[in-house]
């Protein structure tokens, strides 16, 4: 299965557990537009000074493997061959 490309759009709580929990299972990419992942429950915390930043927002690159690949840009994503969507917000169309 090491030949699986696996996409993650969105760094997020879903974003972000599902590229944890897929590690080793194949090549993981995940596609954020920030540097860090924003942990906004304690964000009360924080602004009370309870708690550090590092606590609420720490980076990606702390959090995932050195294996998962990470972009921190927009992009625009193109399929060439078979591909699936697992989120009902995306399509793919012919054509585009």
């Amino acid at each position: 299965m090491a030949d699986t490309r696996i996409v993650i759009v969105g760094g997020g709580f879903g974003g972000l557990f599902t590229a944890l929990n897929l590690e080793g299972s194949g090549q993981i990419t995940l596609i954020t537009d920030e540097d860090h992942f924003l942990f906004s429950p304690m964000l009360y915390e924080y602004l009370s000074g309870e708690v550090e930043e590092w606590h609420i927002a720490p980076k990606y690159t702390e959090l995932v493997d050195e294996k998962v690949g990470l972009v921190q840009r927009a992009v625009r994503i193109r399929c060439s061959g078979p591909c699936r969507w697992w989120n009902d917000k995306l399509s793919r169309r012919r054509g585009r």
